[in-house]
């Protein structure tokens, strides 16, 4: 199976985890919000619960080790199952860097779908400079460069500012749930 793709465990099952993942700046909790507003998708920042050590490498301006990322994914397939039971739909959001945690996630979670969010780099740029919280443009720099591209066959959706082409490529996912 592709990263990317639905879960198959059955014709009756709809996707019931969509999962918005991207570069820091690409918007995924802003077209999350949209989604949310428009849609019974209850939505999950899964950035408000990085660990205390993640937290330690962001305000230090270092990347994080693969160990410290196969702990948090382990947590963060834990706490998306947990609230599943609580949630039918659920939206989350977290950039999701490398290939292999995408699939353990896919292997861990029934009716996952992976949507990439992109933007361009100069639209990213800017609206990493003018944040007041979170991921700064010089912490996005260097988380980027771990950043592994996701399979061809995934959704995407390009968030470049443009509503009415957010809008027509949001309809569009939405429709093919």
């Amino acid at each position: 199976m592709n990263v990317g793709t639905r879960h198959e465990r059955g014709d009756e099952e709809r996707t019931s985890v969509l999962f918005l993942f991207g570069l820091a700046g690409s918007g995924k909790n802003y077209v999350a919000d949209i989604i949310s507003r428009r849609t019974d998708y209850h939505h999950y920042d899964a950035d408000n619960d990085i660990t205390d050590e993640m937290r330690e490498a962001l305000e230090q301006g270092r990347p994080f080790t693969d160990a410290i990322r196969d702990r948090y994914f382990k947590f963060l397939a834990d706490r998306i199952l947990d609230y599943g039971q609580q949630y039918p739909r659920l939206l989350v959001t977290q950039a999701v860097y490398r290939r292999r945690h995408r699939k353990y996630l896919l292997d861990r979670i029934p009716n996952l779908l992976f949507v990439y969010i992109q933007a361009d780099e100069s639209v990213i740029s800017k609206r990493l400079s003018t944040r007041k919280e979170g991921i700064d443009l010089s912490t996005a720099s260097v988380l980027r460069a771990d950043f592994e591209t996701p399979d061809v066959s995934m959704h995407v959706i390009t968030n470049n500012g443009d509503n009415e082409q957010l809008m027509q490529q949001l309809s569009e996912l939405l429709d093919s749930l």
